[in-house]
């Protein structure tokens, strides 16, 4: 009897050690599906397809900047009220107060032309948790050259990086406040054509650098714009809790030296460090920021 007895005990304990083993291996293989970066959003439906940005406008080159989860979201929660309240606060004057579009299954879209044409710029809150924002930016023709401000590219990327790092975004998808490992994928478009007054299609000729401007190959270097956007690799898993010269820094190198600018280590830090000096001086500061005015219990809670 004994010996029958220590036999079902070791079959029962060889079972409960299997059955341990098999229900580790699911919960490191859940655990390691939740956390691990699928990089999927950037480019999941419904969400429009990213691709180079060449085509401009008379006087006006395109901008189109793209924010997405760097892991998909997991059954994805969507407050259309919340997306229209982050787009309004976001991108404040840019769009007419009225979405073009409220969809629950498709997000949330702004256009700047009121009869809900995207030709003139857009922005969109896609339910996969994606951001978009498409802009153009105006130039005026200096002896008949078109010189585009490089500070005028950057301020877009920011209200983007803004809005996906704000608690306005959460409250869109319903998600937990200051979660600490959630990182963002980013595709940035900057066209590289425009029309002329004469009706001409042509590339921009220059970019204007608030200090030190880097030299520039060739006398016939045409601008271009990869499909993948500017900068992509480096801007996979961008982390919104980091500076943002973490993103605006490699987006400007890949930006120049694949437009043919060489010896920039120069122009890159003083136009970073002037972008970062405008915004201090024109952005109205919170209450909550200045260091002797302590924030009420909410406030800290929010962050």
């Amino acid at each position: 009897m004994s010996n029958l007895l220590i036999g079902v005990l070791s079959a029962l304990a060889v079972a409960a050690t299997g059955a341990l083993l098999k229900w580790g291996k699911q919960a490191v293989t859940a655990i390691r599906a939740a956390v691990t970066p699928d990089h999927k959003a950037l480019h999941q439906r419904p969400a429009w397809g990213l691709m180079a940005v060449q085509s401009g406008r008379p006087s006006r080159i395109r901008l189109v900047i793209a924010c997405a989860p760097s892991r998909s979201l997991r059954r994805p929660s969507f407050s259309p009220d919340a997306a229209i309240r982050l787009i309004r606060s976001q991108f404040p004057g840019q769009f007419p107060d009225q979405p073009t579009m409220s969809d629950v299954r498709m997000g949330v879209k702004f256009t700047a032309s009121p009869t809900g044409s995207t030709e003139n710029g857009y922005a969109w809150v896609w339910v996969t948790g994606r951001i978009d924002l498409s802009i153009y930016i105006d130039l005026k023709p200096v002896d008949g050259r078109y010189i585009v401000p490089v500070m005028a590219i950057l301020e877009p990327i920011t209200q983007v990086a803004e809005a996906v790092a704000s608690h306005g975004y959460r409250e869109v998808f319903g998600l937990r406040r200051r979660r600490p490992g959630r990182r963002f994928d980013w595709f940035i478009g900057v066209g590289g054509e425009l029309v002329r007054d004469d009706g001409c299609t042509a590339p921009w000729d220059d970019l204007a650098f608030p200090g030190h401007r880097p030299q520039r190959a060739g006398t016939q270097q045409y601008p271009y714009c990869p499909p993948g956007g500017f900068a992509r690799e480096r801007l996979r898993g961008w982390n919104p809790h980091h500076p943002l010269r973490e993103l605006l820094g490699p987006f400007l190198e890949d930006f120049l030296h694949t437009n043919g600018y060489h010896d920039i280590d120069a122009a890159v830090a003083e136009t970073l460090t002037a972008f970062e000096d405008s915004r201090a001086q024109s952005k109205p500061i919170d209450a909550a920021q200045i260091p002797e005015l302590m924030p009420s219990p909410e406030q800290a809670h929010i962050g």
